[in-house]
């Protein structure tokens, strides 16, 4: 089970690393232009910032932990700045590492974040999304709502983005907690499958695993 806990000065390098890699690898249709204008030394020099103390009010950065002790990914919540969206706060970064995906890291950073902004009074909450990029569908499956569409300006290029307002945050607890719950059970399946006694009765097996994929 992997750890979601605050970050600490020393993981700046590798959410700098996460950073960097998730954006070459999946924000893939970005003008070469702007992947240009946040290169690692960048990242390293942004999340360096926030340590130094001139980070958004109320933020918090998180660290994600695999089971090995090795920082596979990370998030951002602070206060919302933007005058363009009506939020008080910003769910503003999450990024798991490729080889991480798939499983319950994401779900309890999302909780984290959402803990925190809520406890820091930053509620109703935001997200920022490029037009391109598929997996903000997954967004409105949480209950979030398009409120805002326009270009943002990155080194000279514009990018189309869509900004998204928060439901109640217990509908997204709700529906985060019932995602985490069904990838679970999957991995718990996985590891542990039904004894091979059950297959000489067919009519008694049903093959749960096409419901948790």
């Amino acid at each position: 089970m992997p750890e979601i806990r605050e970050a600490f000065e020393s993981d700046v390098d590798n959410i700098a690393k996460v950073h960097h890699e998730c954006w070459l690898e999946h924000y893939h249709f970005l003008p070469d232009a702007v992947q240009k204008a946040r290169p690692y030394e960048y990242r390293q020099w942004q999340w360096q910032r926030y340590f130094e103390g001139r980070g958004p009010e109320g933020g918090m950065l998180f660290s994600v932990i695999s089971d090995h002790g090795l920082l596979i990914g990370f998030g951002f919540a602070c206060a919302n700045s933007d005058p363009a969206i009506a939020a008080k706060g910003e769910l503003h970064a999450a990024y798991i590492s490729p080889g991480h995906r798939g499983g319950v890291a994401g779900g309890m950073l999302l909780l984290a974040m959402v803990d925190h902004l809520e406890e820091c009074g930053l509620w109703p909450a935001c997200i920022w999304a490029w037009r391109e990029n598929k997996i903000r569908l997954n967004y409105s499956l949480l209950g979030f709502k398009v409120v805002v569409r326009r270009c943002r300006t990155i080194n000279g290029v514009d990018v189309p983005e869509v900004g998204y307002i928060s439901p109640d945050a217990a509908v997204i607890r709700r529906r985060v907690e019932a995602g985490l719950k069904i990838r679970s059970a999957r991995d718990a399946w996985q590891k542990n499958p039904p004894h091979s006694q059950i297959s000489h009765h067919p009519h008694l097996f049903v093959d749960r695993r096409k419901y948790l994929q």
